[in-house]
């Protein structure tokens, strides 16, 4: 997405990237991604030829320009970006002016800031709190954005740079959930679970009853 917003904001590319150049630039297969942000209404591929045009959808522009705005302040190459972006949350427009909830693009980096949630109401902890250096030091993993997102949609509760898990069972099950796949599966390392987080993950926390962003 920062890659086909920074051509539009430089260069003013309204008639689509190729696949090839973006996979020829960034070094990479992102055929899933951009599966992924075709069926969420973000990209429209069309076939041009032997190439596939990707542009962005008319509810994803104002999306994929911002998140290209924010990461060339930070870094100066795409390359630097592909290889340091931590990830950013998309919201997705919608027909009552982005009144729902958002869902994120990237949910397994939700489950993983809520994991040490997760731990303390395994232990009886009523409403845990952390800030976000610690959930950094819990997790190996920058999650700030993250618990921001959590805190908007009502997962947690935010108070002087503190998040504290909200009061509603629903809330507390599913962070205990989280918790407990993630140490059965994964020996209770995060950043592993954040790393190599699949499809097959999903399905089984949803199957295990995990609504996250669904009921929130």
């Amino acid at each position: 997405m920062a890659f086909i917003g920074k051509e539009r904001l430089e260069y003013g590319i309204d008639n689509g990237t190729s696949r090839e150049v973006l996979e020829d630039k960034l070094s990479a297969d992102f055929r899933n991604e951009l599966l992924y942000l075709r069926d969420r209404d973000i990209l429209d591929i069309d076939s041009v030829g032997e190439k596939l045009s990707i542009t962005p959808s008319e509810k994803g522009v104002r999306e994929i320009e911002s998140i290209a705005e924010k990461a060339m302040e930070r870094y100066d190459t795409i390359q630097d970006i592909d290889h340091n972006f931590t990830g950013v949350f998309v919201n997705y427009p919608s027909e009552n002016d982005w009144d729902e909830k958002p869902p994120l693009a990237r949910i397994e980096r939700a489950y993983a800031a809520l994991k040490s949630y997760g731990e303390a109401v395994s232990h009886d902890l009523k409403r845990p709190d952390y800030n976000s250096e610690e959930i950094e030091r819990y997790t190996a993993l920058d999650l700030s954005e993250e618990l921001e997102i959590l805190s908007e949609i009502g997962y947690l509760d935010k108070e002087n740079e503190r998040y504290r898990l909200a009061d509603d069972e629903n809330v507390r099950a599913d962070a205990e959930q989280i918790h407990d796949y993630i140490e059965d599966n994964y020996g209770g390392k995060v950043f592993v679970f954040e790393k190599y987080f699949d499809e097959t993950d999903e399905e089984f926390l949803r199957e295990k009853g995990v609504k996250l962003f669904e009921e929130a």
